[in-house]
């Protein structure tokens, strides 16, 4: 009984009315942006590079959970955020970091400037891989996932280079 009500409010939880044409991410439909929110990439500043590779990967405007906690990342206060499995949690992280280090000229230098850590190697894999896919030939920088259930030679020779 407990799994069905379970079951019941996470299928309310999902129903997004949409008038438009869908988009989806991680398998979940999102109604297409309004032209209001067009200007995501924009109002909040994103570097042009991070911008054009979300738009090839179909993500034409930030998603709540990423206009929430985009400011206080980025300012660098303590966030906690609570979404569904899919709804661009990992990327509301990420995208404050990057644009910051771009603000700050730190991708001109060859010294670590982001260390994330996760508590499971799948999470740091999620995390790495969230880093990677925004790096382009515009926008270049480096990602390094070290997580333990593996050689470590290989990812000591990743972090001396």
């Amino acid at each position: 009984m407990k799994g069905k009500k379970r079951e019941r409010s996470r299928e309310a939880s999902l129903d997004i009315p949409v008038k438009k044409r869908k988009r989806s991410y991680s398998g979940i439909d999102l109604p297409s942006p309004s032209p209001e929110q067009e200007d995501d990439f924009t109002q909040y500043k994103i570097h042009p590079a991070i911008a054009d590779r979300l738009k090839q990967r179909n993500i034409m405007s930030l998603f709540d959970v990423q206009k929430k906690v985009f400011k206080p990342i980025y300012d660098g206060t303590s966030v906690i955020a609570a979404s569904l499995t899919g709804s661009g949690k990992t990327l509301a992280f990420v995208l404050p970091l990057l644009q910051k280090c771009c603000d700050k000229g730190y991708f001109t230098q060859d010294k670590p400037y982001i260390i994330v850590m996760a508590p499971t190697r799948e999470l740091s894999i999620q995390v790495g891989r969230e880093f990677s896919d925004l790096s382009s030939k515009d926008f270049k920088f480096k990602t390094v996932m070290i997580y333990g259930g593996v050689g470590m030679d290989d990812q000591i020779t990743k972090l001396k280079e």
